[in-house]
């Protein structure tokens, strides 16, 4: 072997091995959640957000506090990312927002009669707000004594909020489990 070719030779190792150490601490911090998201050369809140690997919600028991640690490290840039979310959202958030306060979100005869109860209060219109509430789901099942069910969103709203959870659902910013007995809820 000639030694062109064995310095050509082992300077292809050194790089090989060089690769296969950068591949390993990447590997590493990505499976221990280690990121650079704070250290990223971008200054969007929301793309240093999205750089962030999510814990995973895996306890059955006082789940509550799981991950607790992330958060707490996280919690400032996850919340810049969602007031950048909302901004670059904002469109479709006004959408909602516009309709919330218009009440096309809320069932149209439940609105009416609250609307009615507000603006002539009397024995009679608060009767109608109560007619909509029922102790029964509309079947033969009785709730519990003291629960009561109507029909509170429209399909207008029912289908806004499923969007907003569609959107907020792959914004990429990670999300905080609301109790231990809901893994893929959003707080």
């Amino acid at each position: 072997m000639s030694y062109k070719l064995a310095v050509t030779a082992n300077f292809m190792f050194l790089i090989v091995c060089s690769l296969l150490l950068a591949c390993t601490v990447a590997y590493a911090q990505q499976s221990s959640g280690i990121t650079d998201a704070c250290n990223t050369s971008t200054d969007s809140p929301l793309e240093r957000a999205r750089l962030l690997r999510m814990p995973q919600a895996i306890d059955t028991q006082n789940a509550e506090f799981e991950n607790e640690s992330f958060y707490n490290e996280h919690g400032s840039l996850i919340q810049e990312a969602w007031k950048e979310w909302e901004i670059e959202h904002a469109t479709t958030l006004s959408n909602l927002n516009d309709d919330v306060k218009e009440q096309r979100w809320i069932e149209t005869s439940l609105a009416k009669a609250i609307d009615d109860a507000f603006t002539n209060p009397s024995e009679e219109t608060e009767a109608a707000v109560k007619s909509l509430w029922t102790n029964n789901k509309g079947t033969n099942k009785v709730l519990p004594k003291g629960v009561y069910a109507t029909q509170l969103l429209s399909p207008r709203g029912v289908s806004y909020l499923r969007n907003l959870f569609d959107l907020a659902s792959t914004s990429g910013i990670p999300t905080r489990r609301p109790n231990g007995m809901n893994r893929y809820g959003v707080i």
